[in-house]
């Protein structure tokens, strides 16, 4: 399943361009924060109805104007020519889009979009033409579970997970920090290698970031578990749009519980710890809007360079 498709038809660069990159830019020096719960909250409940084509989702911009987005649901994509002529690709839900202050500034839309930090992308998906059913590999729970097994066993002993235990162990936290809850975001899924190809070279790096950062919460939960101020374990979560119901499954085993997009925004409060690696969406634009979190642990800034620019 692809992600983060947006309907091209309907794109179109604003002749008014400049005008609304200097009021985007004079919003954001004015501290007004570009994500809010209720916001997310406003557009989540309607991505939770029974969406078709011909309805279309509303979400308020930045100037407090309502902007309309067309759903396509069920759409059948045009051809591809490097596409096999038995399958098709078509559209399979709306999802949100997170566009960060940069984004806005360097991308100005038609103007009833332009102010939109919140904004209605698409997923698709291949399926045979003659009879629409899916075409995507779906592995065996029992093979993930096995293999993630594994990879866990293979970081509770590596360096790396050791000298993090033992830096948290030395490490005195203040009285008052309380952490009842881990929200990893953007770990990616497990089966990927297993859907694509389990020998591939690409498919084995994305395996092993995606099955550290997974171990990874394992490892605070146990090791930051004397700051829950109660008896109660640390709630482990984690959100990715590209989970798949064998991906919840098996983390469920663990006590890792999968979010939809976008719960994990919408759970994070003042006791909670938040992983974020090399997330596409603005992970720490959106945190630093919308909540002010008991500890955060992420890498880089992700850079992603357009025609020159970086943004």
């Amino acid at each position: 399943m692809d992600l983060g498709l947006e309907d091209a038809r309907h794109f179109t660069v604003s002749p008014n361009a400049d005008k609304i990159r200097s009021n985007i830019r004079a919003m954001y020096d004015e501290g007004v924060p570009f994500f809010t719960k209720a916001a997310i909250r406003e557009v989540y409940q309607q991505l939770k109805g029974d969406l078709g084509q011909g309805q279309t989702i509303s979400v308020r911009g930045l100037d407090g104007v309502i902007a309309e987005f067309d759903v396509w649901v069920d759409e059948v994509e045009a051809r591809d020519d490097e596409l096999p002529e038995h399958l098709e690709r078509v559209i399979v839900k709306p999802i949100i889009f997170y566009a960060s202050s940069d984004y806005l500034q360097k991308f100005i839309q038609e103007e009833d979009h332009a102010y939109c930090s919140l904004r209605i992308y698409h997923t698709d998906t291949l399926r045979d033409r003659i009879t629409k059913e899916p075409v995507a590999r779906i592995p065996s729970s029992e093979l993930v579970k096995g293999a993630f097994k594994e990879a866990l066993e293979q970081w509770e002993s590596s360096e790396t997970c050791l000298n993090l235990q033992s830096t948290l162990s030395k490490m005195t936290f203040h009285p008052d920090l309380k952490i009842t809850k881990i929200i990893a975001f953007a770990c990616a899924n497990i089966t990927f290698r297993f859907i694509r190809n389990p020998d591939g070279e690409m498919e084995k790096d994305c395996w092993d970031a995606s099955t550290a950062q997974h171990a990874l919460i394992l490892t605070l939960q146990k090791s930051l578990s004397h700051l829950t101020g109660s008896d109660r374990a640390i709630q482990c979560f984690a959100q990715d749009p590209e989970y798949t119901p064998v991906d919840s499954e098996v983390l469920a085993e663990y006590g890792i519980n999968t979010l939809n997009d976008p719960e994990g925004f919408l759970e994070v409060d003042d006791t909670t710890l938040i992983i974020s690696c090399a997330a596409d969406a603005p992970v720490k634009e959106i945190i630093a809007d919308i909540a002010q979190p008991a500890m955060i642990l992420w890498d880089y800034s992700r850079e992603w360079k357009h025609k020159g620019q970086v943004w």
